[in-house]
């Protein structure tokens, strides 16, 4: 996916003649996107005084999202929205030797604010580049066996925001729809006391909708 994102930036910047006016741009809108988010490939979790390894472990799963905000200018818009990254699993072992058997889940979503500088390419393309805070609802889990005895702990880290930083291109095919290519990293998802910490990132196609 992000080989089609650079493709989109390239493609718009390749045909670039001139931009809208500032007038037309201004106004509310909506959106919607969906995509995939993608968590570490082979985590590595410190639990009591294990350390545990991963064996098997499902790394994206299906994110999607809505926003509502302003354009205040051709280059400037500040909005809010919600975020449902999905969650990614893995089966784990301790790397000790002991019998320990485990499967992890961390979950991530919540809603999220962010300012938005646009780059117009043409009549039709431009690029943008925003910058924002989720205010993260995380949920972990993990189940495990050992010594013969099932066992189930789980953790939470709400309210804390931390930041995300996005970049894409959007083509706006009418007076009102655009639609666009983008990717979304994450930074210190979670906490260091419950939950543990990942950097992520999400790929996403939106669709856009503006009054």
């Amino acid at each position: 996916m992000m080989k089609w994102v650079c493709a989109l930036l390239l493609l718009g910047a390749a045909g670039a003649v001139s931009a809208q006016s500032a007038d037309d741009e201004r106004g509310f809108y909506v959106g919607g996107s969906a995509g995939v988010a993608s968590y570490p490939d082979n985590p590595k979790i410190i639990f009591r005084d294990l350390t545990l390894r991963s064996t098997d472990t499902r790394a994206e799963d299906f994110s999607w999202g809505v926003t509502a905000g302003y354009r205040f200018s051709r280059h400037f818009a500040l909005e809010a929205g919600y975020v449902d990254l999905g969650a990614g699993t893995t089966k784990l072992i301790d790397v000790g030797g002991t019998d320990f058997r485990g499967d992890f889940r961390f979950g991530v979503h919540g809603p999220t604010v962010a300012a938005v500088v646009l780059f117009p390419l043409g009549p039709n393309w431009e690029m943008y580049l925003k910058g924002g805070a989720i205010y993260q609802d995380v949920k972990a889990r993990l189940n495990w066996t050992q010594a013969g005895e099932d066992w189930t702990l789980g953790a939470t880290a709400e309210h804390v925001m931390k930041p995300f930083i996005e970049g894409g291109v959007s083509y706006r095919f009418d007076s009102h729809w655009k639609v666009g290519l983008g990717l979304t990293a994450y930074r210190h998802i979670g906490t260091n006391g419950s939950t543990g910490k990942v950097n992520m990132r999400s790929t996403l196609l939106s669709f856009t909708y503006q009054f």
